[in-house]
């Protein structure tokens, strides 16, 4: 639900219903489990986000990038140029959405902490990319993964930025909250424990996400394309949105949207005050 492109026809207005039911004490379960769908799909924060960049928008938004890296790695293997173009839109669009959706319950990160994330990121993308490519040309064994050569270096650039730019979130902690009626509610202090749960989590997803741009897409459009002929680029869009807009839920589910943990597992200092308000249990936001 969060990731349905179909969410893309929220607006301003359900935004606001969902903060005012969100606001709501008498609002019910089922009101407020939608509220926050609305919101996470959306407005983490509870703003509107511009759609490219909106969970709900993501799979859209990157499409075109995704498609025109899936397709230079088949026919310019070897432009560093092109290579380096793709990263930087991949990444760019990556480190915008990871930003924009890291939740209402992370904490704000600066210029240069951004700044820093999409360094490192690509970084470490163009490199691994550009001799994974080289080497599947070179070798005559690895020539037949020579489409699957952007894979490694987008998913290592995917985990490496996110941690990066969340890294206030494992050395300064996020907000851990009691659970009311399944959802977050009463904030009860802010844990570090609970912030390197959610940015790991987080980047591991990171790394199941480009699967199925970067093996599955090439894969279909392999085996779709007539012989001796590569498929055009409207088929190329249609496959790879279809299949980015399924399989970017999936990976995104391998951990809930709200994570928990058992306070035995929280800092002395924190464990030791809700203890004392006999909770055994908390939760927070992991972002996306």
């Amino acid at each position: 639900a969060i990731f349905s492109p179909l969410n893309l026809r929220l607006g301003q207005a359900a935004v606001d219903e969902a903060n005012a039911t969100l606001a709501d004490p008498s609002a019910s379960y089922g009101q407020r489990q939608q509220a926050l769908t609305v919101r996470a799909a959306c407005a983490p924060a509870g703003e509107l986000l511009p759609w490219p960049v909106r969970a709900c928008g993501w799979a859209l938004g990157g499409t075109p990038i995704i498609a025109f890296m899936v397709s230079n790695a088949r026919q310019y293997p070897n432009s560093l140029l092109r290579i380096l173009l793709g990263q930087l839109l991949n990444q760019s669009h990556l480190a915008g959405a990871t930003y924009c959706n890291r939740g209402v319950s992370a904490g704000g990160a600066d210029v240069a902490a951004i700044a820093k994330a999409y360094v490192v990121s690509i970084s470490t993308a163009v490199p691994i990319a550009f001799v994974a490519a080289v080497s599947a040309q070179r070798w005559t064994v690895l020539r037949p993964l020579a489409r699957y050569a952007p894979y490694p270096g987008v998913a290592a650039a995917n985990a490496l930025a996110c941690v990066t730019m969340r890294q206030a979130d494992v050395a300064d902690g996020i907000p851990v909250f009691g659970s009311a009626a399944g959802a977050p509610s009463v904030q009860l202090g802010t844990s570090r424990v609970a912030g390197w749960a959610a940015v790991r989590d987080t980047a591991l997803t990171r790394l199941c996400m480009p699967v199925g741009n970067f093996l599955i897409v090439p894969s279909l459009l392999y085996a779709l394309q007539r012989p001796n002929r590569a498929l055009g680029i409207g088929p190329q869009i249609a496959v790879t949105a279809s299949i980015f807009c399924c399989w970017l839920p999936f990976s995104a589910s391998l951990f809930p949207p709200t994570g928990s943990l058992p306070v035995t597992a929280l800092e002395e200092e924190l464990r030791a005050h809700l203890e004392r308000a006999s909770v055994r249990e908390v939760c927070y936001s992991r972002g996306v």
